[in-house]
């Protein structure tokens, strides 16, 4: 009996001091659930696109996991920011879809000023499906062709009003190259901006996204009704090779460093991102299973019936680019929150 209750005192002892074996992905996976919280209402462009996410993108994380869909809409999105960041379980059950403008406000405006209560650095961003071209466009009628007129004679464009919406832009050229935009603001967006145009109470607008004037609007492609006179993008759109893009119209390096902070958002239209502290190897999991989404012949063919596009950025591009615009000198910053104010 001595004997045997040495051993199994022994046993005890070997299990206890053995490492536990972690939890591996798929394990995980096959027992939890990958929630998706959408920051913003349901059947929006955002909605649409996390709904497709989900139903491909489960087959590409190990353990195929279900997937849930949930909106989560407040304060332009930055509701589902503050419940991600502060809330959300850390263990890769959860991740979110929200607007990239809100994202990155307290990079650029303060938390104090925003409401945040997240640091954008701290998410695990896992990518984003779409990047944005915003354009500047005049009406036919307008006699506006290039950026060079609007500088002769003002252009008068409807804008939704404060904050880093699509009136900073026009501000901003404004005080650097000496345009003369005039805003009437208080369009709630595109869609009013654009019937605003076709009524002729406003002849421009400032920072409608290329992809959704080709989508919505292509009859004014097609006749020629409005001239874009700018394109906006952090990289240049080679669907409008033509079109002048906004980083050779601007001389001045500070200027060009304003607007690469400004559009830094564009390059991740369409997010995706967990909560901080995220296990490395589900979020790289999460990385891997994103990006062979965004390469995946069905995803991409269901994308594009619904009338969007993939343009890929991936997480880890997102991390360099959020850690540069971080480093942006506050003097900058300054003159971008300024602008804001105007």
């Amino acid at each position: 009996m001595r004997k045997l209750s040495l051993s199994l005192i022994a046993m005890v002892a070997a299990t206890a001091s053995a490492p536990v074996q972690a939890q591996s992905v798929a394990d995980f996976y096959k027992s939890k659930p990958l929630s998706v919280i959408v920051g913003s209402s349901p059947s929006g462009g955002y909605d649409t696109y996390a709904r497709m996410l989900a139903q491909f993108m489960k087959k590409h994380i190990p353990g195929n996991p279900t997937t849930i869909v949930r909106n989560m809409p407040g304060a332009g999105s930055k509701r589902s920011l503050n419940y991600l960041y502060n809330i959300s379980p850390r263990d890769g059950s959860e991740i979110g879809a929200f607007f990239s403008q809100a994202a990155m406000e307290p990079i650029l405006l303060g938390n104090a000023a925003t409401g945040a209560k997240f640091d954008p650095l701290k998410f695990s961003w896992i990518g984003s499906i779409d990047q944005f071209t915003p354009i500047g466009i005049a009406w036919h009628t307008s006699g506006v062709k290039t950026i060079d007129d609007i500088k002769s004679k003002p252009l008068i464009i409807g804008t939704s009003g404060g904050g880093l919406t699509d009136s900073i832009y026009s501000r901003l050229l404004n005080g650097m190259i000496g345009t003369k935009f005039v805003q009437i603001s208080g369009y709630k967006g595109s869609t009013e901006t654009a019937m605003a145009m076709e009524r002729g109470e406003v002849p421009g607008y400032v920072g409608w996204y290329w992809a959704g004037m080709k989508r919505t609007k292509p009859h004014w492609i097609e006749k020629k009704l409005v001239t874009v006179f700018m394109q906006f993008g952090i990289d240049k759109n080679p669907e409008i090779p033509d079109v002048p893009w906004i980083f050779d119209a601007l001389k001045k390096p500070d200027d060009k460093q304003i607007f690469r902070l400004i559009l830094s958002n564009l390059a991740l239209a369409r997010p995706y991102a967990g909560p901080p502290g995220i296990p490395a190897d589900r979020l790289a999991a999460l990385r891997t299973a994103f990006d062979a989404t965004m390469k995946d012949k069905e995803f991409i063919a269901a994308i594009a019936k619904s009338g969007n596009n993939v343009k890929p950025y991936s997480g880890r591009q997102i991390d360099v680019l959020l850690a540069e615009v971080s480093k942006t000198p506050p003097e900058l910053i300054k003159r971008v929150q300024q602008a804001v104010k105007e």
